[in-house]
């Protein structure tokens, strides 16, 4: 491995070379730093001309103490902003495709009838399922 006077080996000397032209090229720096909640970031559900922002300015999923009074399998969800955030396709969809307001109103599942075992049936005569409505 090559060193130069600085102790430097020739991946680190072409990584920093690269990182100086990164940071001239990126729209963010120490002084416009990109988070959660710089403005690229933040959904903008009802505008078109901002697709891309996917946060909902809640911080994430945020630790809670678990409930061990609980089955194992129950999970607490609450703290989960599932349907909050995305940009505006992943919302309305795009050219008449997707979006979760158009897959929401044709799923049977949803907050108020969530899927579980005791949605299929399944019988041993016929080896056929029955989805419970």
């Amino acid at each position: 491995m090559a060193l130069n006077n600085k102790k430097q080996s020739n991946l680190e000397i072409k990584g920093i070379e690269e990182r100086d032209a990164e940071i001239v090229r990126s729209d963010y720096n120490k002084t416009n730093a990109y988070s959660d909640s710089h403005e690229d970031a933040q959904s903008h559900p009802d505008d078109p001309t901002k697709v891309l922002g996917k946060g909902t300015n809640s911080g994430g999923h945020q630790h809670y103490v678990p409930d061990y009074t609980k089955m194992p399998t129950a999970y607490n969800y609450s703290n989960l902003k599932t349907t909050e955030g995305g940009g505006y396709y992943d919302i309305h969809g795009r050219n008449e495709q997707g979006g979760r307001n158009r897959l929401l109103s044709i799923n049977i599942y949803n907050k108020d009838n969530a899927y579980s075992a005791n949605s299929v049936e399944i019988t041993d005569t016929d080896a056929q399922y029955i989805v419970k409505m």
